[in-house]
């Protein structure tokens, strides 16, 4: 239309006597197009401003996400005694049942001691379970009206809204295993376990060395050193690294044309 209304204002221009009916028409074709060209110029700043408010505000959500996950400590795989290991440590002899319930709770108290950071591991585990990924999924629902073809908002999708989702999801399972725990008094090798296996999702161990006054090398996001024997582990946080990548490319988006 803003075409068509300026060819007709540049024919009528040049092309016509230059009558009253003309320059009339003239005149109208030409505001026509003077307000085409105003509305396309708001709707391409309400656009771009949209757009980036969008990417912003999912900037903040990867940060916040981020900052849940940190505060997850690494369990060190360690070898707990069974029950009967410990009590054929630690009593000699037969138990009457309210014995056997004393000392039982008492293994699961030594248990406790064993693992490092249990107690701060299950408190974190249950606030990031506590997250509401509403406000998350809404901001990938307003994408459609972003971006023009499918490539960036597929890729989002997979590499950021999906992964998140799945593994707070995940959380949300482990939080109610926990949460059960916490209101019985039940083996915490059980949780132990539940929690080491996750682990190897959102944690890597390698045995590699790297320069350890920098914590963050070729966008490795380093939680913990760990001496033995054998060298040096380092564990680094998945989770963390992938988000930090996905906080990147969201950036580029926000504030570069969407074609790149």
């Amino acid at each position: 239309m803003l075409i068509v209304g300026l060819g007709m204002s540049v024919c009528l221009t040049f092309f016509a006597y230059n009558t009253k009916i003309i320059i009339y028409l003239n005149d109208i074709l030409l505001s026509i197009v003077g307000g085409a060209i105003i509305m396309l110029l708001t709707v391409i700043i309400e656009y771009l401003s949209f757009k980036r408010k969008n990417m912003e505000n999912l900037m903040k959500k990867i940060t916040e996400y981020e900052k849940f996950f940190f505060n997850i400590n690494y369990l060190e795989e360690i070898t707990i005694p069974t029950y009967d290991d410990y009590k054929q440590t630690n009593h000699k002899g037969n138990l009457n049942p309210m014995e056997e319930i004393e000392f039982l709770n008492n293994y699961y108290k030594y248990v406790k001691t064993l693992i490092k950071n249990f107690d701060e591991v299950l408190d974190t585990y249950i606030n990031i379970s506590k997250i509401n990924l509403n406000d998350f999924w809404d901001i990938y629902g307003d994408m459609k009206f972003i971006f023009f073809d499918k490539r960036h908002r597929l890729k989002l999708y997979n590499e950021l809204f999906n992964y998140v989702s799945t593994e707070i999801n995940e959380i949300k399972q482990i939080a109610y295993h926990i949460d059960n725990y916490k209101k019985q008094n039940v083996d915490p090798r059980v949780i132990y376990q539940m929690i080491q296996e996750y682990h190897k999702r959102i944690f890597r161990v390698e045995h590699n060395e790297i320069d350890d006054a920098n914590p963050k090398v070729k966008n490795k996001i380093l939680k913990k050193v760990v001496y033995n024997d054998s060298g040096l582990t380092y564990i680094y946080s998945t989770f963390e690294e992938k988000l930090d990548n996905q906080y990147k490319l969201v950036r580029k988006l926000a504030y570069v044309n969407d074609k790149e």
